[in-house]
């Protein structure tokens, strides 16, 4: 199997085994990254999934493939401590060798995660609904993505939530993608950010994510940031847009139903993080009041 979208171009077995001693067979592409590529794949019982794989270009230089490894590798072992049915489920992990088209280049080992395969990502449901979802619909994902955040939150910091990093699988959206986590707690931290790095999602980074690119302080980017960027998708799920500039009340749909969910909601979306919940389990709390405790749940 070609592996395409870096140069030179590697060659995988089309067939492949894990650390679990599984083996996996690839099926076909399912979706490009900036660091990494995911395939669908099957095992050795025929159960689907999808296999994330890590690429080098070799145009960039040696160390920056051995800081995407370490990034990597720390991916993985946070996909294996924690776990919450809104999150993207580990399977599996290991090392694929690939052998260039081109022989002037070494071959090289890739590191690779078995995980869930989901039918779709956020944004190309967005779309497919044009831009519409029920009520009955989103209030149980807006708890489900808080309470898998408030977990997450336990151990590290996402830092890249957008709609294309929240997948969907059996009806449930699923926070995926953690290649930018920072861990909780220092003492764990495998610190690989530059300085002046961009850390985020492009369209709507929170306040602290867009001064890390001109400052090069990647500290201010905790918790609430995250609270932020989900927020920032749960918005764009009921408006059909992205909440920038200054928002008024007249610019979105308040009626009874939805009128304390888009105030926390521009709470959420304060420019001052001490404004909004700090972290996922008090977003979770808030998303409950908003719903159920209300009497708003269907």
């Amino acid at each position: 199997m070609n592996f395409p979208n870096k140069k030179p171009k590697w060659i995988l077995p089309d067939n492949f085994s894990a650390n679990s001693g599984k083996v996996y067979t690839f099926i076909s592409p399912i979706g490009a990254g900036g660091n990494a590529d995911v395939y669908e794949c099957i095992d050795n019982n025929g159960n689907a999934c999808a296999v994330k794989i890590l690429k080098w270009d070799v145009a960039q230089p040696k160390q920056r493939f051995e800081q995407a490894k370490r990034r990597f590798e720390q991916e993985v072992s946070l996909m294996k401590q924690v776990k919450h049915e809104f999150l993207v489920s580990y399977f599996d992990d290991g090392i694929i060798t690939g052998h260039p088209i081109d022989r002037r280049f070494p071959s090289c080992e890739f590191p690779f995660v078995i995980m869930d395969k989901a039918e779709e990502n956020l944004f190309s449901y967005l779309e497919k609904c044009q831009w519409k979802v029920d009520y009955a619909i989103y209030a149980p994902q807006f708890r489900g993505l808080s309470a898998a955040l408030g977990k997450l939150h336990e151990k590290a910091i996402h830092r890249d939530i957008k709609p294309s990093n929240i997948l969907i699988k059996d009806e449930l959206w699923l926070l995926s993608d953690f290649g930018l986590c920072t861990m909780a707690d220092g003492s764990e931290r495998i610190d690989v950010t530059l300085t002046n790095e961009k850390i985020g999602p492009k369209f709507c980074p929170s306040p602290e994510s867009i001064n890390q690119s001109y400052s090069g302080t990647s500290a201010s980017i905790d918790a609430s940031s995250d609270v932020y960027q989900l927020c920032a998708v749960f918005w764009l799920v009921l408006t059909g847009w992205y909440p920038l500039g200054q928002i008024k009340s007249d610019d979105y749909d308040n009626n009874e139903k939805n009128r304390l969910l888009f105030e926390k909601l521009l709470l959420a979306l304060s420019h001052d993080k001490r404004k909004r919940p700090q972290n996922g389990s008090e977003l979770f709390d808030i998303m409950y009041q908003v719903t159920i405790e209300q009497g708003l749940n269907p």
